[in-house]
């Protein structure tokens, strides 16, 4: 991952686009989120598998488990950040979600707003309301 994200700044760095330094803030900071969120859980890891097959008390195994649950949620937690970090720090991405975001507001309010019907719609509407034999007005398609 390092050698990777090395390789990345240093192609940004040489690039002559002016928003080179955005894109290097949005390398660097998935890196330390990454960093952040990964390193407690692998430093648990690692205490852990050092004393495997040593003794030692209830309590303190007890402990571990717990602070192994809790750093692996916080590791877990990284797949949830990344998508939030390249929402807030990416200024392209975030300018094209919320671009998206006003599209899908605009036709939720165009299909959840009232609109007038025409008589063609209504008389499908009470088209589908009759019964099957076509003898009750009330909508019901069962008669007693």
């Amino acid at each position: 991952m390092i050698s990777c994200y090395t390789a990345v700044i240093i192609t940004l760095l040489r690039a002559r686009n002016f928003q080179r330094h955005k894109a290097v803030r949005v390398v660097l900071a998935v890196v330390l989120v990454f960093i952040a969120c990964h390193l407690p859980y692998n430093i648990t890891l690692l205490y852990d598998t050092v004393n495997m097959f040593q003794q030692g008390e209830c309590e303190v195994l007890d402990n571990l488990q717990v602070a192994k649950t809790a750093t692996q949620t916080i590791a877990y937690l990284h797949c949830c950040l990344n998508p939030v970090l390249y929402a807030f720090v990416g200024v392209k991405f975030r300018n094209h979600f919320r671009r998206i975001m006003q599209e899908l507001w605009c036709l939720e309010k165009r299909y959840i707003a009232p609109r007038r019907f025409s008589r063609v719609t209504s008389e499908i509407y009470m088209s589908t309301r009759r019964s099957v034999d076509g003898s009750s007005e009330n909508g019901s398609s069962f008669t007693m």
